[in-house]
C-alpha cells in the first residue's frame, strides 16, 4: 500500500482542430450520463420484475425472518476469507516475477484497492488499483501488470472450468447448460492459444518498436516489455497450473459462501447447484454498468435458483446478504488503506525486497 495520495487533476484538451462537445455537451461527460441512464434503466426493470411479477413482499419479509444468523455470520466470513485466498494466489504468481512481497502485505493491498477503487473519481477497478500501488512501490510495471493480468485471466478460465463441471454434474434442470459449456471449454482453449501466440507477437511488438518513432515506438516498446513479463509463465507452467488450481478452490470457497446462505434459509442438498450457477451469476455479473451489478445479480440469482426449488423470496435474501458482505469488503479496505502495512521499496518492516 502507498502513502495517501493527492489527487491532481490534468485538463487534458482535444487535439487541434477536433471539436471538444458534441452539440455543446462534452463527450466524456455524456459518455457517463448515457452509462448512468443505462445502469438506473436496468436495475428499475430488474426490481419491477423481481417484485411486480415474482416476488410478494410479504414472502420477502418472512424469508428475512427465518435467516440463521450463525449461518450468515459463516457466509460472511468466507467472503473475506475467499479475498484473502485471492492474495495469496497473486503473491505466489509475483514470486514467478521476481518481487517478493509479504502475502500478508498483498493482502491489505488487495482490500486497499477495493476500497479505492470505489472512492477514486472516473473508472478505475481494482486490478488497476493494486498493479497501480505495485508499480509505484517497486518499480517492475510490467511485472506488476502481467502478475495481475495472469492472475485476473486465470480467475476466468478457473471460474468457466468449476462452471462448466457444475453444469454437467447438475443434469438439463438449466436451459442452454451445453452452450454454457462449449463457451467455457473455448475459454480454456483461447488460454493455450494465447501463450502459444506470445512469441510470435513480441518479436512484431520489437520489429516495430525498432521502425517506429514517437509515441508509436513507445507504446509498441511497452507492450512488449509487458509481453516478456507474461512470457515468464510461458517457461513456467507449474506456476500457471498452481493459479488455475488455486483460482478454482477461490471459487469453490465463493460457492460455499452461497451454500451456507442457502443453509440459513433451511435449504439443504444444493452444493452442486451451488457449483453450476454461482459461477454463472458471476460471470453474468460481470457486464452490466457499474450502477447496477446488484440489480443484476439480484435478478439472476432469483431467476437461476428459483429453477431448481429455492422459493424466490429466499433466493432474493441469499443476494442481498451476499451483497451486503461483498460491499463490508469496503470499510476492511479502508482500514487497511489508513492503518495497514505500507508497500514501499527495500521497507524491511514488509518485506518488499527483490527475490533472489
Amino acid at each position: 500500500m502507498t502513502d495517501h495520495p493527492h489527487a491532481r487533476v490534468r485538463p487534458d484538451g482535444p487535439p487541434s482542430g477536433e471539436p471538444s462537445t458534441l452539440r455543446g455537451v462534452p463527450r466524456r461527460p455524456l459518455k457517463r450520463r448515457l452509462g448512468k441512464a443505462l445502469g438506473l434503466a436496468l436495475t428499475a426493470a430488474i426490481f419491477v420484475y423481481i417484485f411486480g411479477w415474482r416476488i410478494q413482499y410479504s414472502d420477502l419479509m418472512s424469508a428475512l425472518g427465518n435467516v440463521s444468523l450463525g449461518w450468515a455470520a459463516v457466509a460472511v466470513g468466507l467472503v473475506i476469507f475467499n479475498r484473502v485466498l485471492m492474495s495469496f494466489k497473486w503473491w505466489f504468481l509475483l514470486r514467478a516475477q521476481g518481487v517478493g512481497i509479504g502475502p500478508w502485505t498483498l493482502t491489505s493491498v488487495q482490500f486497499t484497492s477495493y476500497f479505492l477503487g470505489v472512492v477514486l473519481p472516473g473508472v478505475f477497478g481494482s486490478d488497476v488499483v493494486r498493479s497501480w500501488i505495485l508499480a509505484k512501490a517497486h518499480g517492475k510495471v510490467a511485472s506488476a501488470l502481467a502478475s495481475v493480468l495472469v492472475d485476473r485471466v486465470t480467475g476466468l478460465v478457473s471460474l468457466a472450468l468449476v462452471a462448466a463441471g457444475g453444469l454437467w454434474w447438475v443434469g438439463d434442470g438449466l436451459p442452454g447448460r451445453w452452450v454454457i459449456i462449449a463457451l467455457a471449454l473455448m475459454g480454456c482453449l483461447g488460454f493455450l492459444v494465447a501463450a502459444v501466440m506470445a512469441r510470435p507477437l513480441g518479436v512484431a511488438l520489437q520489429n516495430l518498436s525498432e521502425r517506429s518513432n514517437g509515441r508509436s515506438g513507445r507504446v509498441a516498446l511497452k507492450a512488449k516489455r509487458l509481453l516478456d513479463a507474461v512470457r515468464i509463465y510461458n517457461t513456467r507452467p507449474g506456476v500457471v497450473v498452481v493459479a488455475l488450481c488455486w483460482g478454482m478452490i477461490v471459487q469453490v470457497v465463493r460457492c460455499l459462501g452461497i451454500y451456507a446462505l442457502l443453509l440459513a434459509l433451511g435449504h439443504s442438498g444444493l452444493m452442486i447447484v451451488c457449483l453450476a450457477l454461482v459461477p454463472v451469476i458471476a460471470f453474468v455479473g460481470m457486464f452490466p454498468p457499474a450502477m447496477s451489478h446488484l440489480a443484476v445479480n439480484a435478478g439472476t440469482t432469483v431467476a437461476l435458483f428459483g429453477r431448481y426449488g429455492v422459493p424466490e423470496a429466499d433466493a432474493l435474501v441469499v443476494s442481498v446478504i451476499n451483497s451486503g458482505a461483498i460491499l463490508l469488503l469496503i470499510p476492511i479496505g479502508a482500514a487497511c488503506y489508513w492503518w495497514g502495512p505500507r508497500v514501499r521499496p527495500g521497507s524491511e518492516s514488509v518485506g518488499v525486497t527483490p527475490v533472489v
